[in-house]
């Protein structure tokens, strides 16, 4: 593991964490809850976020990686390309494909100025695309027309 990399891996598989503690620059955290304060935490301590799913088709922990304004790199796996737009907010990379995730990881960590341009892009998009409140109202609005059509 690189000295100068944190590693924040959140999962529910307490085998997984047993079987990490203890591993240099890596930490593991289990138990954390949706939009819980350690949760919270750790997306704003966070420099970019990495979702290497085999899949998930529209995750939400993507969608709240880039409300906390993060570089997300993901594998090209369901529609993910719907939040993650390659070279825009983030990266794309093959699933299963760990030296593209290291590639594009590197990448990211050695380029302040593009991390810090995807970082609003993403924010940017979330705010856009995914805010629950906007497409509420959109999407209400648009089955008051349809109910409206049919009369």
């Amino acid at each position: 593991m690189n000295r100068d990399c944190q590693l924040d891996i959140v999962t529910r598989d307490e085998n997984a964490a047993r079987e990490l503690a203890g591993t240099e620059g890596l930490r593991v955290h289990t138990g954390l809850t949706a939009n819980s304060a350690p949760l919270r935490e750790l997306y704003a301590n966070a420099d970019l976020f990495v979702f290497p799913t085999l899949g998930d088709c529209l995750p939400i922990a993507v969608m709240e990686a880039m409300a906390a304004g993060l570089p997300v790199i993901a594998t090209n796996v369901g529609a993910l390309r719907e939040e993650v737009e390659d070279g825009v907010n983030g990266l794309i990379v093959p699933p299963r494909n760990a030296n593209a995730i290291m590639e594009a990881v590197r990448a990211l960590a050695q380029d302040t100025t593009k991390r810090h341009a995807m970082s609003a892009a993403s924010r940017a998009i979330a705010e856009e695309r995914f805010d629950a409140q906007k497409n509420y109202n959109a999407l209400l609005a648009l089955m008051k027309t349809c109910a409206n059509t049919k009369k």
